[in-house]
């Protein structure tokens, strides 16, 4: 039972978290791209398309971080799960700040894409990354355990298997001397007549 519900932890939590872990930071580094080339050129006729194509990337963003939010298990997991919403958050204000910024305040938007934006997405990407890390070790530790479970069980098949075929062999002797007793005083009778 432990083997399964081992196996099960790994399938149905460790393993897609990490997944989610990633598909989440593909879609924050799309997001900041987009961001790149809406806030770095000058503003031309593509700058509405492009603040509909950032939108769109926050929205995969937050698609992929609510796939991993169920899977969060409490204690670790869940504060660095809060540390990093807490830096989502963070970079989703200067992120608001960077679109109320006018057009023709270009030089102000790309101070603020490079500073407070690039630290406030530095500072949610490595805690993507700390909770990758997380989950990794986890994953493996979860491995590790069920690599041991398994070992157990398997030592302790083979022991029990060792007792059946002791018992087994005590059991043949027993019978053929409960066999074999008899015919011999019938033999010893017979000769002797």
């Amino acid at each position: 039972h432990a083997i399964q519900a081992g196996a099960e932890d790994l399938a149905t939590n460790w393993l897609p978290s990490v997944q989610a872990i990633g598909n989440a930071r593909t879609a924050a580094n799309r997001v900041r791209r987009t961001e790149s080339e809406l806030f770095l050129p000058e503003p031309n006729e593509t700058t509405a398309k492009r603040r509909e194509e950032l939108a769109h990337r926050m929205g995969q963003f937050a698609e992929a971080e609510q796939v991993y939010a169920p899977l969060v298990t409490p204690g670790e997991e869940q504060r660095l799960f809060g540390e990093y919403r807490a830096a989502r958050d963070a970079y989703a204000k200067v992120q608001a700040r960077l679109l109320a910024l006018p057009p023709d305040a270009r030089a102000a938007a790309t101070r603020l894409f490079f500073g407070e934006s690039e630290q406030a997405f530095d500072a949610m990407a490595s805690a993507l990354g700390t909770l990758a890390d997380f989950n990794r070790k986890s994953a493996d530790l979860a491995e590790q355990d069920v690599r041991t479970v398994y070992g157990h069980a398997v030592w302790t098949l083979a022991g029990l298997v060792a007792a059946a075929v002791a018992i087994a062999v005590a059991l043949a002797w027993w019978i053929t001397r409960l066999i074999t007793r008899p015919i011999r005083e019938a033999v010893v009778i017979a000769q002797g007549v």
